[in-house]
């Protein structure tokens, strides 16, 4: 297993962990040097104790981050949620056919249940929650008390002698009790209108609390300068004057609340995938720094211990614990699968599921790999430890918490804009990107955000897509994305630096855009895009990606040009149109475009 993990590691590899483990060990310098001055004269005892308390520093900064991200990134269930919500509040005929089908149920029976990838299942939830919390509350009132509240709202005296003789909180009890006398079925649908705070608004606020983490995090890393310098030279290139990215301004809380749902799950999938990276190149960092025992070296080095000497650390040790980190990582995988697997099982036995502790699935796959790990390392950098267990639940595991944690939201805001674009077609051009497809279990998939920067283009297991396919009786067929070859220069790919919208100064600037036809045909393309990003209408999409139609006869032809969707097999890559009645129907090969 060890030798088949080992890898390659290129030099720039190599360069940026240096340089990684510069930054971490800068974070907690200043501790560090305070209490070395104090010392006085070189005590060994004391400087392991120094190096020790800063490796419990490193790791308090990851488990405070991992805290945060566990707590505030919206789950796959929020993102449920919000969409069987958003369907069923623009869809009062639906509501009433999940109510006819659930309206003969025992209270008690309303209240089981769960979330899962089934839209309908999803929506049937929504309404029991609903119809439970108001018999909940009508319940509670006793016939005496319905009759008085029946004439209440019949009676303007009545009324009247409440508003002056009764609290203004006392009043709007009296209202809200008021409001539940009538007709069950009449009330329920008026209920879950009501509840937009519970089923929508507090999920919104949820998107927007994540992205305000994950800002924070990336910000006190010290990563938002390198994002900025390369969207800003991403703007030059197209020619945009006078815009200076400053992203302390997109992770503003009163700018969040501004946008759009569909643009915060965006901005949250991206960002937490952004994050994944940084923190894993973090986390493999903060194990080199403390497996090298450098904080100690450095303290103990009279002459050296102001200046961190990360340059003299040899490339070939870098290269053996990057090796380690990527054990680490495929050994933590297995522990992290193992306890999912088990958690599965237990979902599908109990209606509740407690937490799962992941320490015995440590050890039991650390005891089996201990042998191999110690006998190969050993050879290679002798001075380490190599003790799996402790490698894995003391200094990497944090890490590799918080990383899942992101992957898991970054999956579900993408499976959430995946779901309402099939239930709700909320998105005009999106889905399967095909050239980029090579990930092995991964797809990427790409989405046209209107006044976003850049389309989202964002990988996701191909198997967890299917599962929701499969568990709304879908075939595994989606969208093909138009225009993914406008987003290439020289063959290669233009990636997004950062995905923020655009100032309404780049958004006027761009639609201002006069594109030379006799230019380059790529950068034609490009901007030509990035003109539909900023006003998705169908008028704006590109042309070249539309499809001409005959309309009219005789001389009143005319051709009209539509955006006609194709769509792909996500197994066997067979091409599809769709007719009229919403049947697949094949594309020959000849006719592939």
């Amino acid at each position: 297993m060890i030798e088949r993990a080992s890898k390659r590691i290129s030099n720039q590899e190599i360069q940026s962990i240096k340089n990684t483990i510069n930054m971490i060990f800068r974070s907690i310098s200043s501790v560090i040097y305070s209490e070395r001055e104090k010392l006085g004269e070189n005590s060994n005892e004391e400087i392991s104790k120094i190096a020790y308390k800063a490796e419990l520093a490193i790791q308090k900064i990851l488990k405070d981050c991992l805290m945060k991200v566990s707590y505030n990134v919206p789950t796959e269930d929020e993102a449920h949620i919000l969409n069987a919500y958003q369907e069923l509040l623009y869809n009062r005929s639906k509501r009433k056919d999940i109510y006819n089908r659930i309206k003969e149920m025992e209270t008690s029976q309303l209240e089981k249940g769960n979330l899962g990838d089934n839209t309908e299942k999803n929506e049937e939830f929504l309404m029991k929650q609903t119809l439970y919390l108001y018999r909940g509350v009508v319940d509670t009132i006793s016939e005496k008390e319905y009759r008085v509240l029946k004439e209440y709202k019949k009676r303007d005296d009545m009324k009247r002698v409440a508003q002056n003789t009764l609290s203004k909180k006392d009043i709007e009890k009296l209202e809200a009790r008021a409001k539940m006398i009538g007709k069950e079925e009449e009330k329920i649908d008026e209920t879950f209108q009501d509840m937009r705070d519970i089923f929508s608004d507090n999920i919104r606020r949820k998107y927007i609390e994540g992205l305000l983490v994950i800002g924070t995090i990336i910000k006190n890393f010290g990563l938002f300068r390198a994002y900025e310098q390369r969207e800003n030279t991403r703007l030059e290139e197209i020619g945009i004057e006078g815009e200076n990215v400053n992203l302390e301004e997109y992770f503003n809380k009163d700018f969040l609340e501004t946008l759009p749902i569909k643009t915060l799950i965006a901005m949250n999938a991206f960002w937490e995938n952004r994050l994944t990276k940084e923190i894993e190149r973090i986390n493999n960092a903060t194990f080199i720094l403390q497996d090298l025992n450098l904080v100690e070296n450095i303290l103990q080095d009279e002459g050296e211990y102001q200046s961190f000497p990360f340059q003299k650390i040899e490339d070939d040790d870098i290269e053996i614990e990057l090796t380690k980190t990527e054990i680490l990582k495929e050994i933590s995988q297995i522990c992290v699968d193992k306890m999912e697997e088990d958690l599965k099982n237990q979902k599908r036995q109990e209606e509740k599921v407690e937490e799962i502790d992941i320490t015995p699935y440590i050890k039991e796959v650390a005891a089996e790999y201990q042998e191999e790990y110690n006998e190969y390392f050993s050879k290679l950098i002798p001075n380490t430890m190599n003790i799996l267990i402790y490698d894995i639940e003391d200094r990497y595991m944090t890490g590799k918490n918080m990383v899942n944690n992101l992957y898991k939201g970054k999956n579900a805001n993408v499976l959430a804009l995946t779901e309402s674009c099939i239930t709700r077609d909320t998105i005009q051009n999106w889905g399967y990107i095909e050239e980029d497809n090579n990930l092995g279990n991964f797809i990427i998939l790409g989405f046209d955000i209107e006044g976003l920067n850049m389309p989202l283009r964002i990988h996701i297991p191909k198997d967890y897509l299917k599962e929701f396919l499969e568990a709304n009786e879908m075939q595994n067929i989606v969208p093909i994305y138009k225009g993914n070859e406008d987003f290439r220069r020289l063959g290669e790919i233009i990636k997004t630096p950062a995905l923020i919208p655009m100032s309404q100064n780049v958004k006027k600037q761009i639609e201002d855009i006069q594109i030379n036809r006799k230019g380059s045909v790529q950068q034609a393309m490009y901007l030509e895009h990035l003109k539909y990003l900023a006003n998705t209408t169908t008028e704006n999409f590109p042309q070249r990606l539309k499809t001409p139609k005959v309309i009219g006869k005789g001389k009143k032809q005319k051709v009209k040009y539509l955006i006609k969707r194709e769509y792909i097999d996500l197994d066997t890559k067979q091409k599809y149109e769709m007719d009229k009645e919403g049947k697949y129907i094949p594309i020959p090969e000849k006719e592939e475009r």
